[in-house]
Parts: C-alpha cells; structure tokens; sequence
C-alpha cells in the first residue's frame, strides 16, 4: 500500500512535470501548414493516373517508386502488375502478383482469390 501511495505522489506531482510558461503574445500571423503527404502515396496517386492514360511505362515507374517507399503496400504492386499486364509483359506482371500474395494478410481470402485467379489467366500457377 506504501508504494502505491509513493508511486500516486510521483506520478501526479507537478514537480515531476515541468510546467513551461504559456507562450508570450505575438503579432506574428500563425502559419498554419497541411500535412505531407506520404511519398509513396503521392507516387502510387501519380502511377494510377498514368495507368489510367494508358501511359504504362509512366506508371511502372511511378509504381516502383510507390513499392520502394512502402513494401508492403499491395496495392501498389497489383497496379504496377496491371500495368505490366497490359504492356504486355506476362512474366512481370505475375511476379508482381506474386509479391502481392506475399504482402496479402493471410484472412483476405477476396482479395487473395482475385490475385491467384489473375495469375492463372495470364498463364502462372499461383
């Protein structure tokens, strides 16, 4: 019970957190500035919009970049097999697919299906 009470006194004292002064008035206008945005994010929107125009190798490119940044961001490599798929490129884009189901949590079974079955239509076994 003693160390309880020693324990509540230390926790809650306010000599154990230094209170700083409040800060002191300024005619300074506060810049507010909005958030980064995540690189590979902001490469994964670039490589979906090149995809999008049909510009596959932008979005290969824009979609590695997404995947150096993140690995683990399976979206990135089941677009950067998409655009692989349509360039025409079987072999990359069932690599890619294969990393995907590498990444894929192993209880999204939807999503787990639809890879396997885009790698059997261009000719891989999952």
């Amino acid at each position: 019970m003693r160390a309880l009470v020693i324990l509540a006194a230390v926790c809650f004292s306010t000599s154990a957190y230094a209170q700083d002064a409040p800060p002191k008035a300024s005619n300074k206008p506060v810049v507010v500035r909005p958030k980064a945005v995540a690189p590979s994010a902001s490469f994964y929107s670039k490589g979906v919009a090149s995809l999008g125009r049909g510009d596959f190798d932008a979005a290969i490119v824009d979609l590695t970049a997404a995947i150096d940044n993140d690995p683990a961001d399976i979206h990135a490599y089941i677009k950067r097999a998409t655009a692989y798929e349509k360039k025409g490129d079987p072999a990359a884009a069932i690599a890619d697919y294969r990393m995907a189901l590498k990444v894929v949590s192993v209880g999204d079974g939807d999503l787990r299906g639809g890879i396997r079955a885009a790698i059997r239509k261009l000719g891989g076994a999952p």
